[in-house]
């Protein structure tokens, strides 16, 4: 009677740990150019949700990131200016940007972006990737790369 308690025990634990192993977990793809799930990333990365974006209320991409660690945005002149986001320290040229997977760095600014004008209303999510990890993105992202 124990053996057939102790089983039916263990298929029920087994049920429940593959029922939370199937529970919808956020995907990373900028940390390693490939579809993992956050929770098995080594990298340091954010992501900025829909639902986080909501709650904050930003007037601009640049006060979005100033909330994530290790992201100094720097403004020239009043709202609109060159807008300048460094990444743990790095030049802006050394920080890749990518909208929809696509570099939108300025080779007119030595390969900067600027943040001043970026619309909010299209953002759906951030995905964000700090330190050296972000070197497999090439030499534009020495510092990080914002998606």
């Amino acid at each position: 009677m124990t053996r057939i308690l102790c089983l039916s025990c263990t298929f029920a634990l087994v049920g429940v740990f593959n029922s939370l192993s199937h529970a919808e977990t956020d995907v990373v793809v900028t940390g390693s150019r490939v579809p993992v799930p956050a929770n098995q990333i080594g990298s340091s990365v954010t992501v900025i949700g829909s639902e986080e974006l909501r709650r904050l209320q930003p007037s601009s991409l640049a006060e979005v990131l100033r909330t994530v660690p290790g992201i100094a945005v720097g403004q020239t002149g009043s709202r609109g200016g060159m807008t300048q986001v460094r990444v743990r320290g790095a030049e802006g040229n050394q920080t890749l940007v990518l909208v929809d997977g696509i570099k939108v760095n300025d080779p007119g600014r030595d390969s900067e972006f600027n943040f001043a004008n970026f619309p909010l209303a299209d953002i759906e999510r951030i995905e964000i990737i700090r330190g050296p990890q972000s070197s497999v993105w090439g030499s534009d992202a020495i510092g990080g790369v914002i998606h």
